[in-house]
C-alpha cells in the first residue's frame, strides 16, 4: 500500500457547506497517521470552494471533485484514491469520538483483524440514544462470521455481537481486502446500500473485532439525504434489484440452501411492500403510488408472501402495515402514513429546520 497514511477517512460531500468544517474538525483529531478525503459530489452551494479553505487549514485533507452521482458513487471514488491501510466512511453532517476511533485502529493493528466494529449513537438535537450497539469487546473469526454475522445481516436481525451491523460507518475496514475482492458500493437505494457493502465485506473477512464504546454519532438532520430525499421513484423495482443482489450473493456463497432463500424471499417481499407504503407518504400526494401499492399487494408474487408470518420484520409500524394488508385495510396504512409525514413536516417547518 503506497502512501504513509495508516487510516483513510472518506467523506462524501453534497451541498454540505454548513456541516463540512465540523466533521473535518472532528476527524482531524484522530491521532493515527491519516488522510481525510473529501469527495465533492457536484455540490451547488459553494461547498467545493469552501473545501479549498479547509484544505489549506488542515494538512491531512485532500479534496476531489466529481459530477453528481450519489453517495455510493462518491464513496467509490474515495476508495479509488485512498492510500491508507484501513478506511472509514463518515457522513458530512455527523461526528465521531476521535480518541475511541484511534483506539479502534490500534486494536485492529494489534489483533490483525480485517475490520473492527463499534457502537454508534443517534443524535437528535443534542440528545443521544443507542443506534448500533456492540455488546462486548471480542474477536469473531470465520466460523462465528458464518454462523452469526452473515445470517443476521441477511435478515437485518440482531447478532450475538451487535444489535445491527449494516451501517458502513459503524466500523473500520481493511483497504487491501476491499481492493483484493474488488468491492464497491452498489447503487440500488443510496441510503440502504451500506448493508450490501458490509455483507460483501463479511463474505471475505477472516477475522473481525468488536468494541462496545461509542465511536460514531449519527446526527438527525432534516436536510440530509437520508431524511429529505427518501422519496423514491420506482421504489418496488429498486428494492427488488437490491434483494436480488443479496440473494444471488448468498446463493454463490452457500449453494443449494433453498430453505434460507425462500425465507429471504418472504422477508424481501414483506419489506418491499412496507417500504412502498412508507414511501407513498413522502413528498407530493400521488394517486399512482397508491395504485402501485395495491397492485403489488394483489400480485401473484407478493400476495402469498404478505400473508406469511413476519418473522424478520422488526419495525412495529411495518408489522401493522402487514396486519392491515391481511385484513384488506391497506387504505388505512396509506392514509396514516401521509398524516404522519405531513405532521412531521409541519413540525420541522415550525421549528425552523
Amino acid at each position: 500500500m503506497s502512501g504513509s497514511a495508516l487510516l483513510s477517512i472518506i467523506i462524501p460531500l453534497y451541498n454540505g457547506k454548513e456541516f463540512i468544517a465540523n466533521i473535518v474538525r472532528s476527524v482531524n483529531a484522530v491521532s493515527v497517521p491519516k488522510e481525510i478525503i473529501i469527495v465533492d459530489d457536484g455540490s451547488k452551494d459553494g461547498s467545493g470552494q469552501y473545501c479549498e479553505e479547509i484544505r489549506r487549514e488542515y494538512a491531512d485533507v485532500k479534496v476531489f471533485r466529481k459530477e453528481n452521482g450519489g453517495i455510493s458513487s462518491a464513496r467509490n471514488y474515495g476508495l479509488s484514491v485512498c492510500t491508507g491501510k484501513y478506511v472509514v466512511f463518515v457522513d458530512q453532517d455527523d461526528y465521531i469520538d476521535a480518541e475511541r476511533m484511534s483506539n479502534a485502529i490500534v486494536y485492529a493493528e494489534d489483533n490483525g483483524t480485517d475490520a473492527v466494529f463499534w457502537s454508534c449513537d443517534y443524535d437528535a438535537d443534542g440528545e443521544t440514544s443507542p443506534c448500533d450497539k456492540v455488546y462486548w469487546k471480542c474477536i469473531a473469526e470465520r466460523e462465528a462470521i458464518e454462523k452469526s454475522l452473515l445470517p443476521a445481516l441477511l435478515f437485518r436481525d440482531n447478532s450475538e455481537y451487535m444489535s445491527y451491523i449494516g451501517h458502513v460507518w459503524a466500523g473500520v475496514y481493511s483497504t487491501e481486502l476491499i481492493r483484493g475482492k474488488d468491492m464497491k458500493f452498489r447503487h440500488f437505494i443510496d441510503y440502504e446500500d451500506d448493508q450490501l457493502f458490509v455483507y460483501d465485506f463479511l463474505l471475505a473477512a477472516k477475522k473481525v473485532g468488536f468494541l462496545p464504546e461509542t465511536v460514531y454519532y449519527w446526527v438527525f438532520n432534516p436536510k440530509s439525504y437520508s431524511n429529505s430525499k427518501r422519496k423514491l421513484t420506482n421504489i418496488v423495482a429498486r428494492y427488488e434489484s437490491y434483494f436480488s443482489y443479496l440473494a444471488n450473493r448468498y446463493r454463490e456463497h452457500v449453494p443449494n440452501d433453498e430453505d434460507t432463500l425462500k425465507e429471504l424471499d418472504v422477508f424481501a417481499k414483506q419489506f418491499t411492500f412496507c417500504e412502498a407504503v412508507r414511501n407513498s407518504g413522502l413528498g407530493e400526494k400521488d394517486a399512482n403510488e397508491k395504485k402501485a401499492v395495491r397492485k403489488i399487494e394483489k400480485s401473484r408474487e407478493y400476495k402469498p408472501q404478505l400473508r406469511c408470518k413476519p418473522n424478520h420484520i422488526r419495525e412495529k409500524r411495518f408489522r401493522i402495515y402487514l396486519l392491515l394488508s391481511k385484513l384488506g385495510l391497506t387504505g388505512i396504512s396509506l392514509w396514516s402514513t401521509r398524516v404522519y409525514y405531513n405532521r412531521k413536516q409541519k413540525k420541522q417547518r415550525k421549528s425552523g429546520t
